[in-house]
Order: structure tokens, then C-alpha cells, then sequence
């Protein structure tokens, strides 16, 4: 009987232990945050090309089955691979929904976290762009004085010649 039993208990256990790992609140959006920081760390120590492939399967991926795990996929490439494949604006488009969720889970608080830094690496692309066109228009100013000075020297010199010319 102890010989029938011990199998029975065995497989029982299993079961309980099993169930008790598919009842553990947000595991499966651990997982989802997982594999899409694994999915990017792959993906920005792939060449250019592949890095490519990767972006469209994941754009296919999330227009095929627009959840929450393939859009976290898209958003973390989007945010993370290098210039001309990253897409900041559309990164923080696709994070915004997840962030906002609640309550709480390991998902959103990465969304939230990764939204907060693209946020930031936007603004200070833009703060950086507003730079640049300020000193773009200095330069313009600069030239534009430069030029002045120019014409204000020859201006001089034809006049010192039409003087010279006059007393001779």
C-alpha cells in the first residue's frame, strides 16, 4: 500500500507546486520583461541588418497581436537601438498605456521606468535642437555683419582711390 501511495503523493505534490507557480501574481509579466530586455540586449549586439530583421518582426509581431508583451517587445527595440532605428516618439506612445496601468506590476513599473527615459532623452534632443538653431541664427548674424564690414571697407578703399585719383 506505502508502495502505491508515495507515487501518488509524489504527482500530487507536483501538482500543488505547479499550481502554485501559475497562481503567483504578475509571473507571467516578469517574464514579458524579461524577454524583451533579453530581446534587446540581443538585438543591439547584432549587426546593423539583423538588427533590421529584428525590428520588423517585432513591428509584424505587434500588428498581428497588438497585447501587452509584444507591444513591450516593439517599445524596448524602438527605445533602445541605435539612430536611425530608434523611434523615441513612438517608443513613448507604445510604453504610455502600460505606465498608466495599475494596479502596479513588475510590467508597468518598467514601462514607467523605460517612458521616464525616453521622455528625458526626448527632451533633451529638443532642448539640444533649440541650441542649435539658437546658434545657427548667430552664425547667420555673424555672417551678416562679416559682410557689413565688407562692404563698408570697400566702400573705403574706392573712395581713398577716387581721392587719390582726383590730386594727381
Amino acid at each position: 500500500m506505502r508502495a502505491l501511495l508515495a507515487p501518488v503523493l509524489a504527482g500530487c505534490a507536483a501538482l500543488l507546486l505547479a499550481g502554485c507557480a501559475a497562481l503567483k501574481p504578475g509571473a507571467d509579466e516578469a517574464v514579458a520583461v524579461s524577454d524583451a530586455i533579453e530581446a534587446a540586449v540581443t538585438a543591439a549586439r547584432a549587426p546593423a541588418a539583423e538588427r533590421r530583421v529584428r525590428l520588423s518582426a517585432a513591428l509584424e509581431s505587434y500588428a498581428v497581436q497588438p497585447d501587452d508583451r509584444s507591444r513591450l517587445h516593439l517599445a524596448v527595440l524602438l527605445a533602445t537601438l541605435p539612430a536611425p532605428l530608434r523611434d523615441d516618439a513612438f517608443a513613448a506612445t507604445l510604453l504610455a498605456p502600460l505606465a498608466a496601468r495599475q494596479p502596479e506590476s513588475a510590467l508597468t513599473r518598467f514601462a514607467g521606468l523605460l517612458q521616464t527615459q525616453v521622455a528625458e532623452r526626448q527632451r533633451i534632443s529638443q532642448s539640444g535642437a533649440g541650441a542649435l538653431r539658437a546658434g545657427e541664427r548667430r552664425e547667420e548674424a555673424l555672417r551678416r555683419q562679416i559682410e557689413a564690414l565688407r562692404a563698408a571697407e570697400r566702400g573705403m578703399i574706392e573712395r581713398e582711390e577716387r581721392l587719390g585719383s582726383r590730386t594727381r
